[in-house]
């Protein structure tokens, strides 16, 4: 018969403190099970690294003793509990477990938190994109949802075309399925304000763009009236709210001031709202100016008026209990009657777009939506399956913890523990590593998106 070795002064140790801190009626029930614990500990930390496992374990072990000790002594002094508290404390303790262990294994915890971060992250950073550019409407804008596209289109609804200022004109004086026609087009331009000139996207757009849009001043006024011919007479400019704090100091009194644009002196009439960009909120626009102005400040020969400078884009509000289809019947019809009286006004390539298409009103073209949105969709079905590899990754890595774990789940069953009592114990570890590895998501997302918004994208 093997004779068992009397116990080391650690184990000697050990059983006076198990003693002296925790009360009667736990010392009767766990009280050798812990001894008999510590002790297996003990001697594999012996084997394992000598006199420095041994100082190891009572590292983490004290701190695990005392806190027990003192949960069991206030448990021991209150009366029972209804069975939510219970379970309540029952979670509570599972948590702190969890963490006391997730605490001894650092580099376990990091690394599965830090792969989740990455999958939740590149989610969140591409769907971000997507909401911004496809799903959410017009910054600023008031009842975005009424707003519209209009474009030139053959009647078989094939290819598009942009629009002249005869068209616009034309279609804007007539149509009653909408609620005001506006029309503006972009163009590149350098921008001073008397130091060193700044490349910027200018927008040219007609005197109702802003009310049609339902957009209202942060600083000054918009343009007004509809005689775009007089207003590009006038030498004045509306910034946007980013350009007016980057570039203008944010100066409240910048109302009146003058700002060169391609060289031409503009009067500061006034500035955008926040977060209004324009009408595709992707391609960030610092200047609005007359539409009679884009000529001159590209330094064009061609005019206002000429039929066959087709260059704008235009944007509508349908009229109150109009749906987009009986707006697009009647532009067609007036596109139709446009190209009939126009005659040889214009191209035989341009009065092959003798209809009118309709579309609600998103973050890029609609010529374009579809292309943009399936590539975004293919980039978040990406982003998607790195988030699965990731989950995947990390329930092997838990799977292979559970594997050491067999001796610790072992010695727990021993002690009494129910299986739905491990199983809840490690659901609250996964549950935790997982909200942890989500919040770090989340600050990569928010990271990731801040950086995509510094990206200049290419107006063309």
């Amino acid at each position: 018969m093997t004779r068992r070795a009397p116990p080391s002064w650690s184990e000697r140790i050990y059983s006076l403190l198990v003693a002296l801190l925790f009360p009667a009626e736990f010392r009767a029930r766990f009280g050798q099970d812990a001894r008999d614990f510590f002790r297996d500990q003990l001697l594999e930390e012996r084997e394992r690294a000598g006199a420095f496992g041994v100082a190891l374990l009572w590292w983490r072990a004290l701190p695990d003793l005392v806190t027990s000790a003192l949960h069991e002594r206030a448990n021991a002094l209150v009366s029972p509990r209804p069975r939510q508290d219970r379970m309540s404390t029952l979670l509570f303790n599972d948590a702190r477990y969890a963490l006391r262990a997730f605490r001894r294994q650092p580099l376990f915890f990091g690394v599965a938190a830090l792969v989740l971060a990455l999958g939740t992250g590149a989610v969140s950073t591409i769907f971000s994109v997507v909401n911004a550019i496809v799903l959410r409407p017009i910054p600023g804008a008031r009842d975005a949802s009424s707003l519209v596209e209009v474009g030139r289109t053959r009647p078989n609804r094939g290819g598009s075309l942009t629009a002249s200022y005869p068209y616009y004109r034309y279609v804007a004086t007539r149509a009653k399925s909408v609620d005001g026609l506006a029309a503006w087009g972009m163009t590149m331009v350098n921008l001073s304000t008397g130091g060193q000139g700044i490349a910027g996207l200018g927008n040219a757009v007609s005197g109702n763009y802003f009310s049609v849009l339902g957009v209202t001043p942060a600083l000054g006024s918009f343009f007004s009236g509809t005689d775009d011919v007089t207003l590009g007479r006038e030498p004045v400019a509306v910034v946007s709210h980013a350009f007016w704090r980057r570039h203008l100091g944010g100066d409240s009194s910048v109302v009146g001031k003058t700002l060169r644009v391609n060289g031409r002196p503009l009067t500061i009439l006034g500035v955008a709202p926040p977060r209004f960009t324009g009408v595709y909120p992707a391609l960030r626009t610092d200047i609005w100016v007359p539409l009679d102005l884009r000529t001159e400040l590209r330094g064009d020969s061609s005019t206002l008026g000429d039929a066959g400078s087709s260059w704008m884009q235009l944007v509508a509000r349908l009229a109150p209990g109009t749906s987009p289809a009986r707006a697009r019947q009647e532009l067609s019809a007036l596109t139709a009657q446009y190209v009939a009286a126009a005659g040889d006004g214009e191209s035989r390539m341009m009065n092959e777009y003798a209809a009118a298409d309709v579309d609600p009103v998103a973050g890029v073209p609609a010529d374009v939506a579809g292309a943009v949105t399936g590539f975004l969709g293919v980039l978040l079905a990406i982003a998607a399956l790195v988030l699965m590899i990731a989950s995947m990754n990390v329930a092997s890595m838990l799977l292979s913890r559970a594997v050491v774990r067999r001796r610790e789940i072992a010695m727990r069953m021993a002690l009494g523990a129910s299986r739905t009592r491990l199983v809840r114990q490690l659901l609250v570890e996964s549950s935790l590593l997982f909200i942890a590895g989500g919040a770090l998501g989340t600050l990569v997302a928010v990271w990731g998106t801040r950086v995509l918004q510094r990206i200049e994208l290419p107006v063309d």
